[in-house]
């Protein structure tokens, strides 16, 4: 129920507006102006407007303006005050009961001055409930915080840690505040007169009569700064922005998308292309002094206004993804826009072959295209439908492809395998030795089985006592003209007749990894997909041979395909792989 800002002080009240937004916090809980149960908080975040900006209290005008107004509005030599003050404050315990007693009747929350002794200085704050003399708080310096509290044991209140405004605590400047007091708040603000600031909150001129007129401008030439109109069309990407008063030392500062921008030397600002929804605060210099009590200058709140300029650039990059399309009819295919300046638009149009398809829409359009060329058109347009970018995408569509998948998923085994002039390596224990032979790696026929465009099997049999496993997996295209994926592996022991308990044994493995073969009249007796020479080498992933021989389940030998020759002629030396679907 307090507001969502903090408590940094303003032009008007340089040491910070506690008491006015502790006292409109209240104002508000018990009038309930806006309707019974709206609460306060994030209610006036950016004015009321939307998107509200959390990160962002300095747009937070009309609230920020109204606690400022009702601080210099105080009746701080009232006699309610005077007593709290000079003679109830002196003791913890009536003033704990002072807190219970007016919340027991009123039902209201109540106001806490807390000041320190030694040094001096004060800051007023909410109670809004007491438990075991423990005054709940909330804090101007930390709203929201709902974990604030004044302690209270043995008759006595425990110092309270915070500051005049946050900016003292910022700066390192906290107080412990050793005395807490009791001040009805009626005694201090005249309700009714609350009423009327509030009718100027609402009406947006809240803090007019006390805060420095100004006009927030913008240059146009050395000499000449005219005021700066909502939705001005700027012809320069860099701009100056300046704030204008009689009163002197008026500056300003401005944010877009919540963040503070950079001025350049010369204290322009730069644009984006499109739309700018520029934030300006206005700020006022003033004396003060650091924590150390040296005098320094410091910029006080004044107002804020959120203004929108607009830069139309010729040279704006916006781009379509893709740029160009290979597609087939029949198709949806997706089109994005590409905004790397991030350019501020208020409507996006989507043109097919330059009749307008999606008009206000979004950054994504989909679209189904007949046979032929085509382009689709992408516009950005400002808030007076000024163009802003504008990107094209060139599109060939083919006529569809009928697919040959269902064909092919009716064949059900699958052979082929690999034949060339291989280097291989043979190792025992004392040597190593490197030699060449015309070999092949052979996947038998086998079956398999299908899902979608993917298929597999897998055969495990034994024979002589040679157990042997082999085991396929693989993908086709949609159209099923090109064999996308295919892993093949084997594996077998050979015992030499004598059972899987001979320590002598050799074991053979190898596999076969093929990409990207073209199939050929998939669906007859057989789709054959083949490549020969060079040619065979793109289809080829990857290729193990290996033989290991043990003697007595110690290894003694083993050979291994270390390279092929891709470019050997001959029969059994051209490299060869071949790929058979059949019946």
């Amino acid at each position: 129920d307090d507001w969502q800002f903090t408590n940094y002080g303003s032009y008007i009240a340089k040491g910070g507006h506690c008491t006015g937004q502790s006292m409109t916090s209240m104002w508000y809980y018990e009038v309930q102006p806006d309707g019974k149960g709206l609460t306060l908080y994030g209610r006036y975040d950016n004015n009321g407007d939307k998107p509200a900006t959390p990160a962002l209290w300095q747009d937070d005008s009309l609230g920020y303006r109204l606690a400022s107004t009702t601080q210099m509005d105080m009746d701080w030599d009232s006699w309610g005050r005077k007593i709290s003050l000079d003679y109830v404050s002196y003791s913890d315990d009536i003033t704990r009961k002072m807190f219970a007693y007016a919340m027991q009747i009123t039902h209201e929350p109540q106001m806490v001055e807390i000041w320190n002794t030694p040094v001096g200085g004060g800051h007023a704050m909410v109670v809004y409930r007491a438990v075991g003399g423990t005054l709940y708080i909330a804090d101007p310096n930390y709203p929201g915080n709902t974990e604030r509290r004044i302690e209270y044991a043995n008759g006595k209140f425990a110092p309270y840690e915070s500051g005049a405004n946050k900016e003292e605590i910022d700066k390192g400047n906290t107080k412990s505040y050793d005395q807490i007091v009791y001040v009805a708040k009626s005694s201090l603000l005249d309700w009714d007169k609350e009423a009327a600031r509030w009718a100027e909150f609402k009406a947006k001129t809240i803090g007019d009569d006390r805060f420095p007129a100004y006009t927030i401008a913008y240059k146009e030439t050395e000499e000449n700064y005219p005021e700066l109109p909502d939705g001005f069309i700027s012809p320069n990407k860099l701009i100056r922005i300046a704030a204008i008063s009689n009163t002197p030392n008026f500056g300003c500062y401005v944010f877009r998308d919540g963040v503070l921008l950079k001025f350049d030397p010369q204290y322009n600002i730069e644009l984006v292309p499109g739309e700018n929804k520029l934030g300006i605060l206005i700020v006022c210099t003033v004396d003060a002094e650091d924590k150390n009590g040296n005098p320094i200058k410091v910029d006080k709140y004044v107002d804020f206004k959120y203004l929108t300029v607009t830069f139309k650039s010729d040279d704006a990059k916006i781009s379509i993804d893709p740029p160009t399309l290979e597609g087939q009819e029949k198709q949806l295919y997706t089109f994005n826009l590409v905004n790397p300046e991030n350019i501020k638009y208020v409507r996006l149009d989507w043109l097919m072959d330059g009749v307008l398809s999606a008009p206000a829409s979004t950054p994504k359009y989909e679209a189904l295209f007949s046979p032929g060329d085509h382009i689709v058109t992408v516009n950005l347009y400002d808030l007076s439908h000024n163009l802003l970018g504008t990107a094209e995408s060139t599109i060939h569509i083919d006529a569809l492809i009928v697919s040959n998948l269902p064909k092919l998923q009716q064949i059900k085994s699958i052979k082929g395998g690999f034949s060339g002039k291989n280097t291989y390596s043979n190792w025992n224990p004392t040597a190593t030795t490197t030699g060449t032979s015309f070999g092949s790696i052979s996947i038998p026929s086998m079956p398999i089985t299908w899902s979608g465009p993917s298929f597999s099997g897998k055969t495990v049999f034994e024979d002589n006592n040679i157990p042997s496993t082999d085991e396929i997996n693989g993908t086709v295209s949609a159209d099923g003209n090109t064999l996308l994926t295919l892993t093949f592996s084997h594996q077998d022991y050979n015992y030499y007749g004598y059972g899987k308990s001979n320590p002598d044994y050799s074991l053979y493995t190898r596999s076969l990894q093929f990409k990207d073969i073209p199939l050929n009249s998939p669906g007859d007796d057989f789709g054959i997909g083949k490549l020969y020479g060079a040619d065979s080498q793109k289809g080829i992933v990857k290729m193990e041979y290996q033989v290991t021989t043990f003697k007595n389940n110690v290894k003694v030998g083993e050979q291994t395909y270390v390279s092929t020759d891709w470019t050997a002629t001959g029969i059994g030396a051209t490299p060869e792989i071949g790929i058979y679907f059949g019946r």
